[in-house]
């Protein structure tokens, strides 16, 4: 596909992450499986290839969970982190499992709270730390940010080294821009316009990554 990723752009420019060749083609490799099966679903693949590439993103955070405070940005994503994002997360509307239910409904309806991390735990602490931040969410997408704040507390103050460390990081600020580019890709058919100034607002306010957890 020819098409830029308006994500995979952003997200290198900020020296985040960095996406192989491979991974991208073996999101392009999937879109043009199902183009070629079902034509109609053309309008809905370059959304589909965007938040496809967020959850591979996602699943290339992996690696600094388990050492957090030496793996730094920027996050290499692989093909093979594509693939486990393409056959196993639920963020990014697979085809045949999302748009088949209801072709006509728009990305939005297919959003719940369950699409927003790939990592199905952060989900389960925040319905504990904050249970109604998915309605809030809906109304204020920086709700987003005092989730990750929220989880950022319950990390640093755990009794577990390997939390304390990972609250240390800025791991879990990443994912927040992760998820909040999510629901901006989903919730925004002209999403290529707001992508830039997501990912500049998080630089803005989160400008020394290195410092970890302890900003603001």
């Amino acid at each position: 596909m020819s098409n830029p990723v308006v994500v995979v752009n952003e997200l290198q420019r900020a020296g985040l992450f960095a996406f192989s060749s491979t991974a991208v083609e073996e999101v392009d490799e999937f879109c043009r499986s199902w183009l070629a099966h079902d034509f109609e679903v053309s309008s809905k693949l370059q959304g589909v290839r965007e938040l496809a590439l967020i959850s591979a993103a996602e699943f290339s955070l992996a690696p600094a969970f388990l050492d957090p405070l030496a793996v730094r940005p920027p996050y290499e994503v692989s093909r093979d982190d594509a693939t486990i994002a393409l056959l196993k997360s639920d963020t990014n509307m697979i085809i045949p499992v999302h748009l088949k239910g209801d072709p006509d409904q728009g990305l939005e309806s297919l959003v719940s709270r369950n699409d927003i991390s790939v990592f199905s735990a952060d989900i389960a602490k925040l319905q504990l730390l904050a249970p109604g931040w998915w309605e809030e969410v809906n109304h204020d997408h920086d709700r987003v940010w005092e989730c990750i704040e929220d989880l950022q507390y319950a990390h640093r103050t755990c009794p577990w080294i390997p939390a304390r460390m990972v609250a240390a990081s800025p791991l879990l600020k990443i994912q927040g821009l992760l998820w909040l580019l999510r629901l901006t890709i989903s919730r925004n058919e002209r999403y290529e316009g707001e992508v830039p100034g997501v990912v500049s607002t998080f630089i803005a306010r989160y400008r020394s990554l290195g410092g970890g957890g302890e900003e603001g």
